[in-house]
């Protein structure tokens, strides 16, 4: 019961904030993010209504699909949400960009060899079914994405909360809610791996309420207003220490400025 509870309210707090993103019409990592919410709405919808069978379509081929795009949006964010914060420091961003390349790669290779181990080949060797044995493949590649994400944009809250960096006030109202909304989803799907089902079930109840809980806390602290409003969060350093850090950074990206102009000059 409070499980279906939890489900209908998530869902209906999806659809405020999406009607909320549409009108304030932000930028581009607004955008991404709403397509990535419709994905979760339509995939949750599709599903309740295939319980009822109201729709004959197979969910597995639907929860292989939606997690595929789930990734490619996922991983779109990340380099968005980057872009954003280093706007004004292209060359750290342009080569931490090339890194991500490689580290999305690996995660996906990563996420292919894990069928490889006791637990994942089980699964799969078990299915007697093709799509059975895709849904197996889907729910490890996705863990592996997953988790892959997760340390990246931990990695950048690091760095935002260091770094005197200045930014718009929403997206750090944004960043903050999307490492808790996506910390609190790859948490939930690792665990599942190792739950038995009444466990698992726990688990989707806490997992939907937390997400329920960001897309309320997006809703009503995102504004128009706070795209030009910049704020400065973490770290509080004293004004001297602010400039050596930023005249640091500026230098970094100077030198790697010059550097891909020095590749593409060769």
């Amino acid at each position: 019961m409070l499980e279906d509870v939890a489900e209908y309210v998530e869902l209906a707090l999806n659809a405020v904030l999406l009607i909320r993103l549409f009108t304030l019409r932000l930028g581009r990592v607004y955008s991404i993010f709403s397509a990535f919410l419709i994905c979760d709405l339509v995939l949750s919808t599709v599903a309740g209504l295939t319980r009822f069978g109201l729709v004959t379509v197979d969910y597995r081929i639907l929860y292989s699909s939606a997690r595929v795009v789930a990734w490619i949006l996922s991983i779109w964010m990340v380099y968005a949400l980057l872009s954003e914060i280093l706007k004004s420091l292209p060359g750290i961003l342009k080569y931490l960009e090339r890194l991500l390349h490689i580290v999305f790669a690996v995660a996906f290779l990563a996420g292919i060899l894990v069928i490889s181990t006791d637990n994942a080949a089980a699964r799969v060797e078990g299915s007697t079914s093709i799509l059975n044995r895709m849904v197996a493949v889907t729910y490890a590649v996705d863990q592996a994405i997953g988790v892959t994400v997760l340390l990246v944009l931990l990695v950048m809250l690091g760095f935002f909360l260091w770094f005197p960096v200045v930014v718009p006030r929403n997206l750090a109202i944004f960043s903050i809610g999307y490492v808790v909304y996506f910390s609190s989803t790859t948490a939930t799907l690792v665990l599942q791996s190792f739950q038995p089902s009444g466990g698992s079930r726990v688990a989707s109840t806490v997992l939907m309420l937390t997400t329920g809980v960001c897309y309320a806390y997006w809703a009503i602290f995102l504004s128009k207003a706070g795209e030009s409003v910049p704020v400065r969060i973490g770290h509080h350093w004293k004004m001297d220490e602010q400039q050596r850090l930023m005249h640091r950074l500026e230098e970094v990206n100077g030198v790697l400025l010059q550097t891909l102009a020095g590749k593409k000059a060769a």
